[in-house]
């Protein structure tokens, strides 16, 4: 843009905090202040405006012990969508929706299911109680390490 005269410079003290950026308005140049922390860009179709994100993903990782106790909660601070659960080096379960899976090794794609289930509103439940083919096939055996990946609808 070519400024041809004064008029149609930007005033220094339209911007005036860091972040600030220039739109134009009906008639003039006008500043648009920076949005808050997690706020993206947007416009109604003709004015632009800052809005939280119509869907923010969550994901939490983590381990626990097993304790063998009968149901227990691990919580991880939001209702998650699917959960996986690395049993051991060839046993790992998917906890989704109606679905509690099990799976052992390269010989079966899921193939059992895990007494365990989505939490109805944080994290998911493991328990000791077996239901599967084999007897390892538990969520929470004593002195056993599980990690976990949680992730939100």
């Amino acid at each position: 843009m070519i400024i041809s005269s004064p008029a149609d410079a930007i005033p220094e003290t339209l911007l005036t905090t860091q972040g600030d950026m220039v739109v134009r308005g009906a008639a003039a140049a006008e500043a648009l202040a920076v949005g808050a922390n997690l706020t993206i860009l947007s416009s109604d179709g003709t004015d632009p405006q800052w809005l939280a994100p119509a869907v923010q993903v969550q994901i939490a990782s983590g381990n626990y012990v097993g304790n063998n106790a009968a149901s227990r909660q691990i919580t991880v601070g939001f209702k998650p969508s699917l959960v996986i659960i690395e049993m051991e080096a060839d046993r790992n379960a998917v906890l989704g929706p109606g679905a509690r899976k099990v799976a052992h090794g390269d010989s079966a794609p899921f193939h059992g299911t895990l007494n365990s289930a989505l939490h109805a509103s944080d994290g998911f439940t493991v328990t000791s109680t077996v239901i599967a083919a084999w007897t390892n096939a538990t969520s929470n055996l004593t002195g056993v390490t599980y990690y976990y990946w949680a992730i939100s609808e």
